[in-house]
C-alpha cells in the first residue's frame, strides 16, 4: 500500500499466470470483486493540484499513514532533518546530540515516527524514534552496531537492521526499545522492509555465495521464497517477489503457493490486501512496456504511458507517465485516469498513496516535498480487505 524512497544517505541496499497475448486492455479488475470483472475501458480525465508541504527545497518524502500524517527528510541549514507533517503543519524532526542528520522513515497509525539519526562520512548510525511525532526522539543506540528502523506497525513493533561488524548486517525487530535479531541466509546482509500488524515481516538475505533471496519471516521464523526480493506484504501474509540481481521471475507467495504473472511481465511495485498485484509488463508484440494491474489471474493493461508505483487497499493505483522521474504522476482507478498537477516547475513524483487517496511524493526542478489528494471513493470502505 505504501511506497518508501530509498535512503542512500543512510545506507547501500545492495500456475495462475496469464500470457501477455491474452490480456485485453478492456478488461477491468475491481477491488471489491473476487469474480471476473466487468469490462470496461480506460476513460475521462481529470487533475488534482499539489500542496507544498513548505519543507524546503531538497525535500522528500518517505512515507504517508492512513491517519494523514507524512514522514521525509528536508535540508536545515545544511543538514538533513527528518520531519512530520499533518494537516498543513509540518514538525522539525532535528538530529540527536552530537549528530549531523536525521530522517523519518515510517509513521504508525498513532503518529509514532521511526527512522535514523547519526553523522556523515564514517560516523555512526542510530535507530530512532519520535513518539506522536514529537521532536525529541529517542535513540535506540547502536544495539549490535549501527542501526536502523526502517518501518513500524500499529502496535509500535518495528522491523529494522543492525551491524553486527563492518561487514556484516542482521535483521531485527524491536518492541519496546528491545531488539530481537531475525534469523536469516547466512550471508552478510538481511533487510526486513515490510511489517504488517500480525509481526509477519519481509524483505531479503543474502546466501553465503552472495545470491539475494526474498524471505519472510512469521512468528520469527524464517522462510526462503528463493532468488528475488520482498516488494510487498499484505495484512493477509501475502508476499509480492520482484526480481533481483537480474535473476528470477515475480510471482505473489501465499501460504507455500506461488502464483506467476505471466512471460510478459517484467516489474512488480506494490501489492495491496485484496491480493491486486501492480507493475509493468510487455505485450506481446509490443516493444513498449504498459502499466498493469492483476488480481485472481487477471491483468489489465493500464497503457504505455502508466508505471505503477503503488495500490492502495481501495484499488486506486498510483504511477507516472515516465519510467524515470521526468514524468507527471497519475492515479489509475476503475478506469479513471487522475493526473497529478505539479505545484512548480514541470514534473511531479508521486511515491506513497495511502488508502485515504493522500499521494505523498515531489516536484523536479526544486525537489520539494508535496502531497495530493484525491477525491473521496464512494463505498470505499467495501473495497478493503483485512486490517
Amino acid at each position: 500500500m505504501i511506497k518508501r524512497r530509498t535512503l542512500t544517505v543512510v545506507a547501500t541496499v545492495c500456475a495462475a499466470g496469464l500470457s501477455a497475448a491474452s490480456v485485453s486492455s478492456a478488461s477491468a479488475v475491481s477491488a471489491a470483486s473476487d469474480s471476473n470483472s466487468t469490462s470496461t475501458s480506460t476513460s475521462g480525465s481529470a487533475s488534482v493540484p499539489g500542496t507544498d508541504l513548505n519543507a524546503g527545497t531538497n525535500s522528500w518524502t518517505t512515507a504517508v499513514g492512513d491517519n494523514g500524517d507524512v514522514t521525509g527528510a528536508h535540508s536545515v541549514s545544511g543538514h538533513i532533518h527528518g520531519f512530520v507533517w499533518h494537516g498543513g503543519t509540518l514538525v522539525d524532526l532535528p538530529p540527536g546530540a552530537n549528530q549531523d542528520y536525521s530522517i523519518a522513515n515510517a509513521v504508525d497509525a498513532g503518529g509514532d515516527v521511526v527512522g535514523t539519526g547519526g553523522n556523515y562520512g564514517f560516523g555512526y548510525v542510530h535507530a530512532y524514534e519520535w513518539k506522536g511525532g514529537s521532536p525529541n526522539g529517542t535513540d535506540f543506540g547502536a544495539l549490535y552496531g549501527n542501526s536502523f528502523a526502517n518501518t513500524v506497525n500499529t502496535g509500535g513493533e518495528i522491523a529494522g537492521q543492525s551491524q553486527t561488524s563492518l561487514s556484516v548486517t542482521v535483521g531485527a525487530l524491536l518492541n519496546s526499545g528491545v531488539p530481537t535479531v531475525l534469523p536469516d541466509l547466512g550471508g552478510s546482509y538481511t533487510a526486513p522492509m515490510y511489517l504488517n500488524d500480525a509481526g509477519t515481516a519481509a524483505g531479503y538475505s543474502l546466501t553465503p555465495s552472495g545470491d539475494q533471496h526474498a524471505v519472510v519471516w512469521i512468528g520469527g521464523k524464517l522462510t526462503d521464497l528463493g532468488i528475488g526480493t520482498a516488494a510487498g506484504l499484505n495484512a493477509q501474509g501475502q508476499v509480492l517477489v520482484a526480481s533481483a540481481q537480474g535473476k528470477g521471475a515475480p510471482f505473489l507467495w501465499t501460504n507455500g503457493v506461488q502464483t506467476t504473472f505471466g512471460a510478459g511481465v517484467q516489474t512488480v511495485t506494490g501489492l495491496n490486501n485484496a491480493g491486486q498485484v501492480v507493475g509493468t509488463f510487455l505485450p506481446a508484440g509490443s516493444t513498449t512496456a504498459h502499466g498493469f494491474v492483476w488480481q485472481n489471474g487477471q491483468l489489465t493493461d493500464l497503457g504505455a504511458a502508466f508505471f505503477p508505483t503503488a495500490v492502495n487497499n481501495v484499488g486506486q493505483v498510483l504511477g507516472n507517465t515516465a519510467a524515470d522521474s521526468y514524468g507527471l504522476g497519475v492515479v489509475w482507478y476503475q478506469g479513471q485516469v487522475t493526473t497529478l498537477a505539479p505545484t512548480s516547475g514541470q514534473y511531479s513524483e508521486p511515491e506513497q498513496l495511502n488508502d485515504n487517496g493522500l499521494v505523498a511524493g515531489i516536484v523536479q526542478g526544486t525537489q520539494d516535498a508535496t502531497v495530493w489528494q484525491l477525491p473521496a471513493v464512494s463505498g470505499a470502505a467495501l473495497h478493503k480487505r483485512g486490517g
